[in-house]
């Protein structure tokens, strides 16, 4: 009797643990479906900022040039280019996410999306109006110029242009805009080399 107990509780076990490794290979499978289903969305340049905000904040999506962004900063990132530039022409839209997106691909920036947003130099922002950026609900039309931008890549901008100012440059440090679109000047610096 007890040479029968023993092949019968070892069967059981293996059936068990068979159907414990089942199940997790569909649990990771499902999981993994999930998350690229979220990529597939969000990369779509159609898509708006509104039918993002279902997505996970910590799910993180990859753009052009290996840029990583949540949801979260890519809604920050519409809304600062919204509150800059919210309103011009839709190559000025580009050019200012392009500028900003070249940040994060600098080693003289930081290397996050929410890090250059926020980004401060003596106690004052980078931006002007990075402090209404979580109050500021982007545009749909910028949105989708946002979403094209972070994941096809610039075509405005050569990848060293940082800096962009509305309405006049500076020319107190020496600089001068390499170009500009409408009333908006772009440059790769602020001082005079």
């Amino acid at each position: 009797m007890n040479n029968l107990v023993i092949p019968t509780i070892a069967t059981s076990l293996g059936v068990i643990l068979t159907a414990l490794i089942a199940s997790l290979a569909i649990s990771t499978s499902a999981q993994t479906a999930a998350e690229c289903e979220g990529i597939s969305r969000y990369t779509d340049p159609k898509l708006t900022l509104k039918s993002l905000s279902t997505a996970e904040n910590n799910l993180m999506y990859e753009g052009a040039d290996g840029i990583k962004a949540s949801a979260e900063e890519i809604k920050n990132l519409s809304s600062l280019v919204s509150l800059e530039v919210g309103g011009e022409s839709e190559d000025e839209i580009r050019a200012v996410t392009e500028t900003i997106l070249n940040r994060v691909k600098s080693d003289s920036f930081p290397d996050t999306v929410n890090g250059v947003i926020f980004q401060q130099s003596d106690g004052y922002p980078q931006y002007s109006p990075a402090y209404k950026v979580g109050e500021t609900e982007p545009e749909d039309e910028i949105t989708e110029i946002v979403i094209e931008v972070f994941t096809e890549g610039n075509e405005i901008c050569d990848s060293d242009i940082y800096y962009f100012r509305a309405d006049y440059y500076h020319t107190w440090s020496g600089a001068v805009s390499e170009f500009n679109i409408g009333n908006t000047y772009f440059s790769s610096s602020i001082w005079a080399d």
